[in-house]
Formats: structure tokens, C-alpha cells, sequence
């Protein structure tokens, strides 16, 4: 779990603080405006106020041609780097030099007939970029500066980076200052930043406590963030109050601000795949691109990776493994900046290359299945790629147990608590034996009730591993069994966990309810694992079903079994699975094509009996699949931002 801080604040297109415009300097209280006469720089603000950032980008650029030592105009400069680009670094060099410059003139302590709000201003930038670049001692002493040159100080802002490194005390202090401030904004950030410290505290109580109360004012106020919202349902969540938790991440969806870090889509879709609610969790996702595209550019650095793995994590509940591989390809080699949230980047790597290794796990599992109900050339391929995808999951799992000590793995099986990381512990990546004793450790330091069934989940999976069967279904059974109705996937998962243990043990009316369970709730659940469903196989005497049925014998999924009461049927161009007393789970058939071999429509039925029986029933569009993994999605709404933003400049919009 990991928490939002508050956006940078609107005024002036993202670059000054709230409050800065009340802003003066410390030796002349009485100042006037503070922006200087100078036309062409004035004339340039205004395209900076008015979000005009192509014309800003360009009359900065022409500044700074005729003048290399324009203030104003590397200053112009950044702010168009960081905002339309999120070119960071570059951003950052013209915010420093810009603030050189002025000083070198004016000085650290411009007095009031002076251009000095751009030179608060440049201190804003600075000091943001250095957040949003993790370089929060430098931060602080630009922060420092500030307040020595303006008045009033801004306690408030001190919190967040002092929190970030860890000096506890201290934030609080900074954060219960800005409380006592008169500015609103200083008041967001302070308690903003209290909701993060008692969080990453791992103060469950606490924490929710400070995030509702954060919640509390700011749905009091004129202006909301997203943020108070999202960051309270992180705390509900971590006392295991899942409606409340969905009520907050909804009442944050109707508040959009442009340069928040948060999108409650993304995490609203996050609980509807836990939930097994496949029809809300398509809708939440489709929202969730919506909502990110809709942000700056600049935000890019900060919430891409995080957007992408959102994306894989909904393909993998969907069963698309290659897909959802394709995107946590792309994320592990570049993964979010932290300087918006509370969570470090060793947490978030860790958790790119856990999705990555379920991802890959996942598409193994499907081209093995593409191999059994292919022939030939095409099978070989198959098995090919499953072998590959099955060492890029090895590759992962060891790059995940290279990053996660002791801990942080502590924290990640402590569920729902800051300072782990977002997706559960892998226990075949990271050893049984490590496992074990970490959980040994989260079973002591977690005092509050409830959390019991998600401990004997993990240690299911540590008996399975070790090879102790009957442990391993009688911690499945008590995970099930106390598990809220609301942790459906983990539900099926232990099941599946259990199911394998019994079957194991010759336990067939024990792995025959819990097969069942998990094929109910989530049949997903038997493929990454690699389970293989016991079942009798029937057919009709026609050379399409028969043809079918030798193709399905052959699937990783299925074991010839009739003792537990599943059946796979075949029946012309249609091939249903069906559980004991006759229970059927899900059912393909084709459309058989002019000119088609018996072999070749058989090969296309099995592929689609696995679609229908190991994965849940969404309503995905090939279109949403293509946003999802890659074609238009961000780029597309960037393309139209910068079209519209030429319109605005040419007088046209």
C-alpha cells in the first residue's frame, strides 16, 4: 500500500504554491505586484497562467536566443520541460540556472521593487522538481531558503520529504505547524502528510484515523483532491473495511485534478478484480485510461509504470498472459518515480518483476495449452515459447528475491500496510524457508483481528512448497473459511491451493469441493499454478468430436480422473466442462469454416474450451485489449492535447 501526497497546487499552471500569490518578501511586507516591467517577459507569464505551453515553450526559447542569460527564460523554459514534456533532468538545469541568474542580480533576498515573485516562483519550481526526482534533502534546503526570503513560512510543505526520509519526528512537528497555518492549502498538505507518517508508521488505526480525518475537511472545503479520498481508502482498507474503502475511491473518481498522482480508477478496478466482479472491473479500467490521460505530461515520470501494471494486473485476471507479459516488459526497465507517493522504489521494482513473473507464469501456462491443441510445426512453436516464458518467470523471481529483505517482506505479509509491496508474495520466487520465517514474524508484530486467514493463506502455500500436503490443505481450509467475502481471488486461490493438496492425498470429496469452489469463483485460479483439472472425458461418435477430444487428453489442464465427478463433453463443434451433479461450468463452440479440416476446427475448439473454461466471463473488446497493451492509448491523447494546444496558439480554439 502506498500513499498520495496532494497535487502541486493550480495557480499559475502548476508552478507556484497555493498561497503564493500572498506571498511577500520578508524584509517589505508592503511590496506591490512583484513581476517587473519588462514587456516580453510579462507578455510570457501570461501564456504560463493561460496553460499555453507551446507559445510558452516558444517565446521562452526566443528569450533565451537573443539573451542567454535570461532569467525569465529559462525559467519560462522549465516550466514547459516539466509540465508538457516531464523532461525532468533538463527541467531541472534552466529552474537552477534561472534562479542563479536572478540571485546573482537581485540576490537571495529581493526586496520589494524588485521582479521577486519570479524568483518565489523559481523556488516553487525548484523545489517540486526535486520532490517529483526523490532528492528530498536537496528539497528541504531550497524549501529552507524560501521561507527565509517569504513570508508567511509554509511548515507544511517540510512534512512530505522529511516523512520520505524517515525522520519521523520531525514531519509531525512540520505537519502539525502547517495546521495552525490560515492557508487552506497548508492545512491539505499538513494532514495529508499526517495520514502518510501514521500510515508508513504501520499504525493501522492511527492511520485511518488521520486519512478520514483529511477526508473529513476536505469535503468541507471549495476545492477537493483526489488524494484525501484515495489516501483514507488505503486506510480502510488496511482495517479490512472494504465498503467504506469502495465509497471513498468512488467519492474520489467524481473529483479530477489535473497534476494528482492518485487514480482512484485504477485503484477502483484493483478491488473489482479482487472481488471477482468482472463486468465492473472492464468499466473501472476503461475509466482508468480516461483519468491518466487526462493529466499533464509531466505526471508521466511519476504514474506510467504504475498505470501499465494496473493494465497487466486486470489482463491476468482476464487470462491474457502474453499481453499482460507484453506490458511488464516494458515496465521493469523503467519504473515510476516516488517523489508523489509514500512507497520506495525497491518496493515498486519488487513488485514490477513479481507481476512480470505472474504474467510469464500465466503465458506458459497458455502456449502450453496452444501446444496440446495444435500439431506439428505450430505445436512445436508453442512449447517453444512456453519454455522461454518460463525462464523469463525464473529470471523475475530471482530479480524479486533480490530486492525484498526481510523487512519488507514482514510488511508485504501484513496485509494492506504501508511499506510492502502492492501484489502478494510470491512463495515458490522468494523460498518456502524465507517465507516461513518472515511469516513468523507477521504473526507476532500484527495485533489486530482479522488478518489470521490471510496468514494460514501464505502458510498453505509454504506447506504445499515443502512438500507437507496435509498441512497445506488444512491451512487452504481455514483461509477459506475466514477470508471476507470480499477477497473472492484470494478465496480461489486457496482453494486451488487446497485442491492440489487434497487430490494429492487421495482426498476426493475434499479436492472435489474445492476444485469446484475455485472453478466458481475464479477459474483462473488452475492456470498459473499449472494445476491440471481430474476429469472424465466424453464424446460424440462424430469425426469432429472425437477429433476434439484426443486434442483435449492432451492438455496441461486436464488428467483423465472420473473419481471426483468432473467431465469434460464433446459434442459436434461444442465442448463444455461440467462439475459433480451435473454443475456446468462453461461451455465453446465454433462456427466450423468453408474448406476446414476435421483437425483444423478441432484445434480451434480446444483453444476456445480453454478460453471459456480456465478464464472469467468479460465483456473485452479486441479494442480495450489494444489499449491496454500498447496501441492507442497515452500517445493518442497526447497527440490531441498538442493539436489543441497549436489550436489555442493560432487563436483557432
Amino acid at each position: 500500500m502506498k500513499l498520495k501526497r496532494a497535487p502541486r497546487a493550480l495557480a499559475l499552471a502548476l508552478v507556484l504554491c497555493a498561497g503564493q500569490a500572498g506571498a511577500q518578501p520578508a524584509a517589505a511586507p508592503e511590496a506591490g505586484n512583484g513581476l517587473g516591467t519588462d514587456a516580453r517577459a510579462l507578455a510570457a507569464w501570461r501564456l504560463l497562467e493561460e496553460g499555453k505551453l507551446i507559445a510558452l515553450r516558444e517565446a521562452a526559447e526566443a528569450m533565451l536566443r537573443q539573451d542567454r542569460r535570461s532569467w525569465a527564460g529559462h525559467f519560462l523554459l522549465a516550466h514547459a520541460l516539466h509540465v508538457s514534456e516531464g523532461q525532468l533532468p533538463q527541467a531541472l538545469r534552466h529552474a537552477r540556472e534561472a534562479r542563479k541568474l536572478f540571485e546573482a542580480r537581485y540576490g537571495q533576498n529581493p526586496t520589494s521593487d524588485t521582479p521577486w515573485l519570479w524568483h518565489a516562483s523559481m523556488l516553487d519550481q525548484v523545489a517540486n522538481l526535486l520532490a517529483e526526482m526523490d532528492r528530498y534533502d536537496e528539497q528541504l534546503s531550497v524549501l529552507a531558503v524560501h521561507d527565509a526570503s517569504y513570508d508567511p513560512d509554509r511548515p507544511a510543505l517540510r512534512a512530505w520529504p522529511l516523512m520520505r526520509l524517515k525522520r519521523w519526528d520531525e514531519a509531525r512537528r512540520a505537519a502539525e505547524a502547517g495546521l495552525k497555518s490560515d492557508d487552506s492549502y497548508q492545512q491539505t498538505k499538513a494532514r495529508t502528510s499526517l495520514c502518510a507518517i501514521e500510515s508508513e508508521l504501520q499504525r493501522r488505526e492511527a492511520g485511518y484515523r488521520a486519512c478520514l480525518d483529511a477526508a473529513a475537511v476536505d469535503r468541507k472545503g471549495d476545492y477537493h483532491y483526489p488524494e484525501s479520498y484515495t489516501n483514507a481508502a488505503y486506510a480502510a482498507l488496511a482495517l479490512l473495511r472494504f465498503d467504506e474503502a469502495e465509497q471513498l475511491l468512488d467519492e474520489a473518481s467524481r473529483h479530477f485534478v489535473a497534476g494528482t498522482a492518485s487514480n482512484p480508477w485504477l485503484d477502483l478496478m484493483l478491488r473489482y478484480v479482487d472481488q471477482g466482479r468482472p463486468g465492473e472491473a472492464t468499466g473501472a479500467m476503461r475509466q482508468m485510461f480516461a483519468w491518466r490521460n487526462g493529466q499533464p505530461p509531466s505526471l508521466d515520470e511519476q504514474t506510467w509504470a504504475e498505470t501499465q501494471l494496473g493494465a497487466a494486473r486486470f489482463l491476468l485476471y482476464a487470462g491474457r498472459g502474453e499481453q499482460a507479459a507484453r506490458i511488464t516488459g516494458r515496465t521493469l526497465d523503467r519504473p515510476d518515480r516516488t517523489g508523489l507517493t509514500s512507497a520506495d522504489s525497491s518496493q515498486l521494482e519488487a513488485g514490477a518483476a513479481l507481476i512480470d513473473r505472474q504474467a510469464a507464469l500465466l503465458a506458459a501456462e497458455r502456449e502450453a495449452e496452444r501446444a496440446s491443441a495444435t500439431r506439428r510445426l505450430e505445436s512445436l512453436r508453442a512449447r517453444a515459447r512456453s519454455w522461454r516464458y518460463g525462464l523469463r518467470a525464473w529470471t523475475s523471481g530471482r530479480r524479486a528475491a533480490a530486492l525484498i529483505d526481510e523487512p519488507l517482506l514482514v510488511s508485504t505479509l501484513r496485509p494492506y500496510l504501508a511499506g510492502g509491496i502492492p501484489v502478494d508474495v510470491d512463495v515458490d520466487a522468494v523460498g518456502p524457508g524465507v517465507v516461513a520465517g518472515a511469516l513468523a514474524r507477521a504473526r507476532k508484530l500484527e495485533t489486530m483481528p482479522g488478518f489470521t486467514p490471510y496468514f494460514d493463506f501464505f502458510d498453505g502455500q509454504v506447506a504445499l512448497a515443502q512438500g507437507r500436503r496435509t498441512d497445506a490443505l488444512a491451512f487452504a481450509e481455514r483461509a477459506i473459511a475466514g477470508l471476507p467475502r470480499a477477497e473472492a481471488l484470494r478465496r480461489a486461490n486457496a482453494a486451488a491451493l487446497g485442491a492440489q493438496a487434497a487430490h494429492g492425498l487421495r482426498r476426493t470429496a475434499d479436492a472435489a469441493r474445492l476444485f469446484d469452489l475455485a472453478l466458481q469463483v475464479h477459474p483462473g485460479a488452475l492456470r498459473a499454478p499449472g494445476l491440471r483439472l481430474p476429469v472424465a472425458f466424453r464424446a460424440g461418435s462424430d469425426p469432429l468430436s472425437r477429433e476434439t477430444l484426443a486434442l483435449l487428453r492432451g492438455s496441461p489442464r486436464l488428467v483423465a480422473d472420473a473419481s471426483l465427478g468432473f467431465a469434460v463433453a464433446v459434442e459436434g463443434s461444442r465442448a463444455c466442462l461440467y462439475g459433480p451433479a451435473g454443475r456446468l461450468y462453461s461451455c465453446a463452440s465454433i462456427d466450423p469454416r468453408p474448406g476446414e479440416s476435421e483437425r483444423e476446427a478441432a484445434s480451434r475448439l480446444a483453444l476456445e474450451f480453454h478460453e471459456k473454461a480456465f478464464a472469467p466471463r468479460l465483456d473485452l473488446t479486441q479494442a480495450d485489449v489494444n489499449s491496454l497493451d500498447g496501441s492507442p492509448t497515452a500517445g493518442g491523447s497526447r497527440g490531441e492535447r498538442k493539436f489543441k494546444d497549436i489550436l489555442e496558439d493560432l487563436g483557432g480554439a
